[in-house]
């Protein structure tokens, strides 16, 4: 088992940082946790106070050293609350919970933020590439000195073991570093995320908190501390709002494109103080429609933008 340990400065800030939270990020040689094990584990500690972040990753340098690397990882973590990754809970966190039973490891008890679940409605939202880290990383202005992706990284841990390769080992190590250098700073456009998805209502504040489409009926749900207690109900939607929440209800009407493509739309003049304002994809369907969904295209900026109707 090999350890690296680096201290670097942290250089981007956001209200999410919590010195009680662990950055992680896995690298395995495949994506099955029954036919795959973990060979490097990457863990990032902050210092808001020094503004400061240090970096460890935990290498197995053969299959047999797993075991030995899951139980260090685990002793890494005590004191700590909550870990941070990037799509870790559809991957890392369950990739190191089957492989941590085949041990009989017990699982830290932890609880999870992950970045991407944040993010993954709102690639539009920031213009993004795509919803890659590497996606995020371009957003923010950050250039990484690494150029490789995980499947070549496994090819490049294997030459090690094999071989004991010193450039393949620099390889996937600099692309797990790399991975755990900027975890904080793509954090960070979780604060743009926010600015994004809050709207102002007469001076108050409501920040976007969650969507769902049931049947024909779209609810939208805004977190404030700014709310009144409102309720009202015109044809075609309903809002509903305390101190802390504002719900609304709209419902959907149901059409098909010239290619059969299945669409959700509101029609805009029933829209009140939104009717003319102007939506995404207004381009794609007739004349006063506001498409919702297109198939499986969300338009979540609509769906935004209704909150302030």
């Amino acid at each position: 088992m090999k350890i690296l340990e680096y201290d670097e400065k942290l250089t981007f800030k956001s209200k999410y940082y919590d010195e009680e939270a662990v950055f992680l990020d896995i690298e395995t040689t495949g994506l099955s946790p029954m036919r795959s094990f973990i060979y490097l584990i990457g863990l990032v500690f902050i210092d808001l106070k020094e503004m400061t972040m240090h970096i460890t990753q935990i290498i197995a340098e053969d299959r047999d050293e797993e075991e030995e690397i899951l139980k260090l990882m685990k002793e890494r973590l005590k004191g700590y609350k909550t870990v941070v990754t990037y799509n870790g809970n559809s991957f890392d966190l369950p990739f190191i919970a089957k492989r941590a039973e085949r041990y009989g490891i017990e699982p830290t008890a932890m609880g999870s933020f992950d970045m991407y679940e944040k993010l993954r409605l709102h690639k539009d939202t920031l213009k993004l590439d795509g919803l890659k880290q590497k996606n995020i990383e371009k957003k923010l202005g950050i250039t990484r000195e690494d150029r490789y992706n995980g499947g070549e990284c496994i090819s490049f841990y294997k030459d090690y073991v094999k071989n004991k390769n010193q450039e393949s080992f620099n390889r996937f190590v600099l692309h797990n570093y790399d991975d755990l250098l900027y975890m904080p700073a793509t954090m960070s456009i979780l604060d743009l995320l926010d600015e994004k998805i809050t709207i102002d209502i007469d001076g108050r504040k409501y920040k976007f908190d969650k969507h769902s489409i049931k049947k024909d009926i779209l609810m939208i749900d805004f977190t404030t501390d700014m709310g009144i207690n409102t309720y009202v109900e015109e044809t075609g939607y309903l809002i509903e709002e305390d101190e802390e929440r504002r719900h609304l209800e709209f419902t959907l009407k149901t059409g098909y494109m010239k290619d059969a493509r299945k669409v959700k739309y509101l029609e805009k003049s029933s829209l009140a103080s939104l009717s003319h304002e102007d939506f995404d994809g207004e381009d794609l369907v007739e004349e006063g429609v506001v498409p919702i969904r297109i198939q499986n295209k969300l338009f979540i900026r609509n769906i935004i933008k209704l909150g302030s109707i």
